[in-house]
């Protein structure tokens, strides 16, 4: 239902753009009410499923490690980027310009960006040392 309302608020987008506002350059800096509610389905979409996808795999790392250490790191790190996420949004239904929104909140939107990169890399470097650490050695 989300990813419905997400497409249609992205074509409303894109249909103001490019066709209300044809021939007008300057319309592509100002942000919209569309803009603003598409990333905001984004977010809460994207940084949710995100975070769902990403607990799991700590949660896997829980399962298979025994410790709770590397999960509850990449725990607190989802819920600091589903909070990066929710600020930037924010932020740009504040904004007046694309260009203001970025000059002001770009610092969020790199910080959600890097924050989910290295719970990524967590997860799988610690998947791997604890898939590593239970081989069998078992021959087909």
């Amino acid at each position: 239902m989300l990813e419905t309302a997400h497409t249609v608020v992205i074509w409303s987008f894109i249909y103001s753009l490019t066709v209300i506002n044809y021939g007008k350059p300057e319309t592509i800096n100002d942000t919209t009410w569309s803009l603003s509610t598409a990333l905001l389905l984004m977010t809460l979409l994207g940084a949710t499923v995100q975070g769902i996808v990403q607990s799991f795999f700590g949660y896997r790392v829980w399962v298979l490690s025994g410790r709770l250490t590397i999960p509850a790191i990449t725990w607190l790190g989802s819920i600091i980027r589903l909070g990066f996420g929710g600020a930037a949004t924010a932020g740009l239904f504040d904004a007046k310009t694309t260009t203001s929104f970025l000059a002001r909140d770009q610092w969020m939107v790199t910080g959600a960006i890097v924050i989910s990169t290295l719970i990524d890399i967590i997860n799988t470097s610690a998947l791997c040392i604890c898939l590593q650490r239970r081989r069998s050695g078992f021959k087909s």
